[in-house]
């Protein structure tokens, strides 16, 4: 999953389609993002923050609630199921209040990219009118093996192929070696 963050846009500011005080709009990165990287997938993406320490880009809870809601309706609803939101700095979201706010509006939409989430309720079959047999299977068809011969191999001998010599053995070489 990739991680999007603010950094060279500021939807805090701008709004997620603005670009007054970031280089770019923070929806037409993440258009760009999902479908270039992940077919039209926004829900790969997740939109993150920073919160304190950064400066001109630190976005406070409500300004990144209404991101999120923002960029949920933007163009369509295009980005209604994204991959929700994180934020640096977790030592300056004090008792939890950044997260807690955050949490709530991610919720809504949280599990939308997978359709088939398990339910509690119990699932029942209808019940049958005819019991269920097992038929008797036939016993499995063996082939019987078959003998393989491997081929003979004659056992080594002490004979030399040619006689002993006490001189060193030339090689004849059609074309010299040269070194390059």
């Amino acid at each position: 999953m990739l991680q999007f963050y603010n950094g060279v846009t500021h939807p805090g500011v701008d709004g997620v389609d603005g670009t007054s005080a970031g280089s770019m709009s923070a929806a037409k990165l993440l258009e760009n993002l999902a479908n270039d990287l992940f077919a039209g997938k926004p829900n790969k993406i997740v939109f993150g923050y920073c919160i304190s320490d950064c400066a001109e880009f630190n976005v406070d809870k409500d300004q990144a609630v209404h991101v999120l809601s923002d960029l949920k309706a933007y163009n369509g609803g295009i980005f209604s199921c994204n991959g929700g939101a994180f934020f640096w700095v977790a030592l300056d979201d004090a008792g939890g209040v950044w997260s807690d706010t955050v949490l709530n509006k991610v919720s809504n939409t949280a599990g939308c990219s997978n359709p088939k989430l398990p339910t509690n309720e119990p699932t029942t079959m209808p019940p049958t009118n005819k019991p269920t047999t097992k038929q008797p299977t036939n016993k499995p068809i063996t082939k019987t093996p078959t003998t393989t011969t491997m081929p003979t191999t004659k056992p080594p001998t002490n004979k030399h192929t040619r006689p002993p010599t006490s001189k060193p053995t030339q090689l004849s070489m059609s074309s010299p070696i040269k070194p390059p």
